[in-house]
């Protein structure tokens, strides 16, 4: 074999090997949050954390109407590597716990390598600043954590 056919040979072997793409664990890829108007039924297509949410209960702030409810979306990719899967929602404000809900996996994976968008509703969202915790499980082990903040407030 030619000294020159023998390098070309080894770079395209490890040209080929370094482009194969990796098989990803299972990840939270996406935690979206959005304001939910109770008056119309309406989601709102923006983030709420990044949303000034003052008065929001009463339609203040960025709020494009009343909302005292958020719902919050949970993208999780590589579930079907998990054996127990499951997602783990809490939702908390100082005051008290909104929301713990456990949701498993096993209904949503129809298909391997497509991620799994999870819904939730947290209700009574309130003035309080408001802590939204997701984790991905495999049985009771967190696999990963996400958490948001929404700074909810209102006038005294």
């Amino acid at each position: 074999m030619r000294p020159w056919f023998a390098s070309l040979a080894t770079t395209v072997a490890t040209l080929t090997l370094a482009a194969a793409p990796a098989l990803a664990g299972p990840a939270i890829e996406k935690l979206s949050t959005h304001l939910y108007y109770h008056d119309s039924g309406a989601i709102d297509e923006r983030e709420a954390s990044g949303l000034q949410l003052f008065n929001a209960a009463i339609g203040g702030g960025d709020a494009k109407g009343a909302s005292g409810a958020v719902v919050v979306q949970v993208t999780v990719t590589g579930a079907e590597t998990l054996a127990k899967g499951a997602v783990e929602l809490v939702a908390q404000t100082p005051k008290k716990k909104l929301l713990k809900q456990r949701v498993s996996l096993d209904d949503y994976v129809v298909e391997k390598g497509k991620s799994v968008v999870l819904p939730f509703l947290i209700y009574g969202t309130g003035c309080d600043k408001l802590t939204i915790t997701s984790n991905l499980q495999d049985g009771r082990k967190v696999v990963e954590k996400r958490t948001v903040q929404l700074g909810f407030s209102c006038s005294e």
